[in-house]
């Protein structure tokens, strides 16, 4: 799956109506949750004596050094996240927030501030950055990620490190950049060659695929000699959110009535809905019960989240599991991060969940508690583990939590965040390191070659034999080309590769090092360019789309099951492959019709199709809906042409190649 991020800037504005008698605009103030209203006397100034400012990433990114009585609070999403009782350092400041500043001995204002609860501006604007971004004159443009694949309407950034050019397709464009200014811009959607710049040594590419909201907009205005300015080392210390929750502990329908499974005819497990977020306690029972289709989080005695990811989850006693699916799921994926502070309020059915820089210490201490516990339960079982190597590395984690905790009384946020980083991966190795192994197992991955050298393939196949990796799924054909030069006049070699054979590259040096290379095949999914070539050849929707079409609005195209020219053009397709190429196997991706969703825009609808089913049956299936007397025949008859056309290929392939 395609992920798809898309960072929007906005202005965080609440304006407040004056009463109807005043004749002027009322001056800027805070709201917090309680009702009380302050006003707001200074922004981004020097601090003053019984004044209230606010500071914004305007006027850096810590406030300035701060004695006792001075009172510093951090607001995120309209949430304060933060006290800062330490002003060595100052405060920071965050790039998607504010700091309330004040100095003066005024408790009532003091003490009406609380973690956890809502602050609003009010005739005042902040502006909100992206945590990655490159600035071309007033335009803020998010970067989603550095030096990674170029997926669909993404942006990257592309350093010296990933290598010589970017290796992208034709559906973008890229901006090379030297010294903060536009040196080189790749931008041509008419011949639609490969963007692909090189990378120069002492600068990046920016490159911006052209389904991105703001591809057209650079396109009429950026121009060589451009100043540019990119910001991709800011950290985002302070998180926070809210959300409602559907239900406390549903054991049936009468607590929850949305958790029923209409195609079943049977409740959902555990009693989670669609797009829903339940709350499990102690009271509910052992584990949630939960299927796998959603994300919980686990919050212990002190409301801290102490284990994230999964399903059906243990509960903690004296805890609580927050149970996500569908857009409730990837809120949770978004603000439950290990260590952040949760409060829940049964009354409002409403979750809080705020992370500070305290909750790094946290979440550092809660992976090695995690580490510790898998080596506990591998000696319960006596597992044939490395003991004295897991407890080595256990102890090198905990070795560095004195560091951070002196990053943190300092301030050092960006440091302190690295240090947590070691800790979890020494955490983490130290918790795969319980996993009993086999003497013969299977350790594979999934690879997408952009490899265009044999320097290029070896460095990558000595990584992964260095991670004990011993059969590589290659991806064979993808967006439309093949990974090696074919005769087909249809998947035609990658220019991507410009010549370069690297299936055969791959299988000489896998083989060299005692690894297996199987081919990756995605059957019927293919790309634009082969829909383009062969648009008589593509599926059809019951709405007539020729494609399937994701939430994110991304379209893929699929070739028609049915027909027997896309069989041949297959078979085809693989018997070169086996006859040209010593793979070990083939893995078949994809072997299926697109997903079906509520059946209101199923696929298999084309005429051909339509034909072979009314032969069958005498009734076109586009007249067929779910529960009809014939919709199960349907379903059927579409399961059976996957099936007939699995048994032709497999035949093909263990005739050519018996073992």
């Amino acid at each position: 799956m395609l992920s798809i991020f898309i960072v929007v800037i906005f202005m965080m504005q609440i304006n407040v109506q004056a009463n109807a008698a005043d004749d002027v605009v009322a001056t800027s103030s805070i709201i917090f949750e309680n009702g009380s209203t302050y006003s707001i006397d200074l922004v981004d100034e020097e601090r003053e004596l019984g004044k209230v400012v606010i500071y914004t990433r305007d006027f850096g990114e810590y406030t300035k050094p701060f004695s006792k009585d001075t009172h510093e609070f951090v607001v995120v999403n309209n949430i304060v996240v933060y006290k800062n009782t330490n002003g060595t350092k100052g405060t920071y400041i965050p790039i998607d927030g504010y700091v309330i500043s004040y100095t003066g001995y005024n408790r009532e204002f003091i003490d009406n501030i609380h973690i956890g609860e809502e602050a609003t501006l009010v005739n005042l604007e902040t502006l909100t950055l992206p945590e990655k971004y490159f600035k071309l004159g007033d335009l803020i443009i998010p970067i989603d990620d550095i030096n990674s694949h170029r997926d669909t309407n993404q942006i990257i950034l592309y350093d010296p490190s990933y290598g010589k050019s970017t290796k992208t397709n034709a559906w973008g464009m890229e901006l090379t950049v030297v010294d903060d200014v536009v040196c080189n811009i790749v931008d041509d959607n008419k011949t639609w060659v490969d963007n692909d710049s090189r990378i120069p040594s002492n600068g990046v590419v920016i490159s911006i695929h052209s389904g991105n909201p703001f591809y057209n907009k650079l396109r009429e205005i950026v121009k060589v000699g451009d100043s540019v300015k990119i910001s991709v080392d800011n950290i985002k210390p302070y998180s926070a959110g809210k959300i409602t929750y559907d239900a406390l502990n549903p054991m049936s329908l009468e607590d929850n009535p949305f958790a029923w499974n209409e195609n079943k005819g049977e409740p959902y497990d555990g009693f989670r809905g669609p797009d829903q977020m339940i709350i499990y306690d102690s009271n509910y029972g052992g584990y949630t019960g939960t299927n796998p289709y959603g994300y919980e989080v686990a919050v212990g005695v002190d409301d801290k989240i102490i284990k994230t990811g999964g399903n059906n989850l243990q509960i903690p006693d004296g805890g609580y599991v927050i149970s996500g699916h569908g857009a409730k799921s990837r809120w949770l994926q978004n603000y439950a991060r290990l260590g952040s502070t949760v409060m829940l309020n049964k009354e409002k059915n409403e979750v809080r969940i705020v992370f500070m820089p305290d909750s790094y210490v946290d979440m550092a201490m809660f992976s090695i508690k995690s580490a510790q516990d898998s080596l506990d339960l591998a000696k319960a079982q006596y597992r044939d583990i490395d003991y004295d190597n897991v407890r080595k590395i256990i102890d090198k984690a905990k070795s560095k939590m004195r560091d951070a905790h002196e990053l943190l009384d300092q301030g050092q946020y960006k440091e302190l965040i690295k240090t947590v980083n070691d800790i979890q991966n020494d955490a983490d190795q130290a918790c795969y390191m319980t996993f009993g192994s086999t003497k013969v197992e299977n350790r594979a991955v999934w690879h997408r070659p952009r490899e265009t050298s044999i320097s290029e393939v070896k460095k990558h196949l000595d990584m992964l034999q260095d991670t004990n990796i011993n059969i590589i799924y290659l991806e064979t054909y993808w967006n439309g080309y093949s990974i090696y030069p074919t005769a087909n006049d249809i998947m035609k070699h990658n220019p991507l590769y410009r010549g370069f054979d690297v299936m055969a590259a791959y299988i000489k040096e896998a083989h060299a090092r005692g690894m297996e290379v199987y081919a990756w095949v995605e059957n019927f999914l293919v790309n634009q360019n082969v829909a383009e070539k062969r648009p008589e050849w593509m599926i059809m929707s019951r709405k007539g789309d020729n494609f399937f079409m994701d939430s994110a609005g991304v379209k893929y195209y699929y070739m028609n099951p049915a027909l027997p020219e896309v069989h041949h053009f297959l078979s085809e397709l693989y018997k070169e492959l086996i006859k040209k190429y010593d793979i070990d196997g083939i893995q078949f991706d994809y072997m299926r019709y697109p997903e079906s969703g509520d059946y209101s825009n199923d696929f298999g609808y084309d005429p051909y199709t339509r034909q072979l089913f009314k032969d069958y049956t005498g009734t076109d299936p586009i007249s067929l809906s779910v529960g009809d007397e014939l919709w199960q025949k349907w379903c059927e008859f579409r399961v059976n042409i996957i099936n007939s056309f699995a048994y032709r290929i497999i035949s093909e392939v263990k005739f050519l190649k018996p073992d």
